[in-house]
């Protein structure tokens, strides 16, 4: 063999190593739960459950919430939830559509990514923020992604995470397993002296817990002027914390 091919093997050896171990890190096995350190004093809301979205309307800080029993879609055939045993085998070329209610016009804003999710504005309404589920196209977070949210003020992007994606999963076919950590991530401009070395934004842990009191975080709602963090957690109450 010669000197030129060894080169080349073991080139792609170290790629696929690097490329396999961190889709492990992404699935979660080399990462322990944390627990939640009371870090924003967050607190259930009473009444409102299982909700899987929220959007506030910051003149008025109303919160709107998609909401259900976290019970019954644990329990009841439910197709969004019956989608995540089949994660691997689904097409995951989705895409971002555009409808405007002023003219009635919908039309196709972009095209092949990776299991769109969650979708959010910038502050400026110049552009649009879509969570690829299933990948790390332009900033790698290291843990697979939900719903998104975008500070009206600061431009912050605010995600809700799954440290360990395939205990979430677990939970959603048999609320018997243990229940799925919870995370919440927070993109902003990076203002640390390695920004002269490219990296424009920097991804930083607002909170996170281990299930054992917010649990199966599916988006976050973030309100700079009032000071608010909402968490809508797909299978159980909704939460309310303090930005700092």
């Amino acid at each position: 063999m010669s000197s030129t091919l060894i080169k080349v093997t073991l080139a792609l050896i170290a790629y696929y190593y690097n490329e396999m171990k961190y889709t492990l890190e992404l699935l979660g096995y080399f990462r322990d739960a944390v627990p939640y350190d009371g870090s924003g004093n967050c607190r259930i809301i009473p009444g409102p459950e299982g909700c899987e979205d929220i959007v506030i309307h910051y003149p008025s800080g109303y919160a709107f919430m998609a909401c259900g029993s976290g019970t019954d879609r644990l329990t009841q055939y439910w197709p969004p939830i019956s989608s995540f045993t089949n994660e691997f085998r689904a097409t995951p070329w989705d895409n971002v559509v555009l409808h405007s209610s002023a003219s009635n016009i919908t039309r196709l804003a972009a095209e092949g990514i990776s299991h769109a999710d969650g979708i959010s504005a910038n502050w400026d309404k110049l552009l649009i923020y879509v969570i690829a589920a299933a990948a790390d196209e332009i900033i790698r977070l290291g843990y697979p992604s939900a719903n998104t949210s975008s500070d009206e003020e600061t431009g912050e992007i605010y995600i809700a995470a799954f440290p360990k994606i395939l205990r979430f999963i677990a939970y959603s076919e048999n609320p018997n397993n243990p229940k799925s950590p919870g995370m919440i991530l927070k993109i902003s401009n990076n203002t640390d002296s390695d920004r002269y070395f490219g990296k424009k934004y920097k991804v930083t842990k607002v909170l996170e817990d281990d299930g054992a009191f917010i649990h199966s975080i599916t988006t976050p709602a973030v309100d700079h002027k009032r000071n608010t963090l909402l968490l809508g957690t797909i299978f159980a109450e909704t939460v309310r914390c303090d930005l700092a």
